[in-house]
């Protein structure tokens, strides 16, 4: 399932002027994904959050000065991501509460 399909699936689509993801399962790329996407919308970096589910999520966000919020529903365990002492949230609807 794409990105965008998950989101439209969620209902918060609309919360999104524009939703990048990669083209493969081993993360290659999200880097370069990410600074394209900085450079086209002028994004302040400081003032942004990544959603992520892996460990590697977290090491984009810290190259590109990112803020980094893991969702358990992914590729890693939630005792993986707690490990991180970031913000781990269960489901995306926690973005509401």
């Amino acid at each position: 399932q794409s990105l965008k399909e998950e989101l439209k699936n969620k209902g918060i689509i609309d919360f999104f002027q524009a939703v990048y993801g990669i083209d493969n399962h081993l993360a290659a790329g999200k880097l370069d994904r990410a600074k394209q996407m900085i450079e086209k919308y002028d994004i302040d970096v400081e003032q942004s959050v990544i959603i992520g589910d892996t460990l590697h999520d977290k090491e984009v966000a810290k190259a590109l000065g990112c803020d980094i919020l893991f969702v358990a529903k992914g590729h890693c365990s939630l005792t993986r991501l707690q490990d991180t002492n970031r913000k781990v949230i269960m489901d995306l609807n926690e973005l509401f509460d």
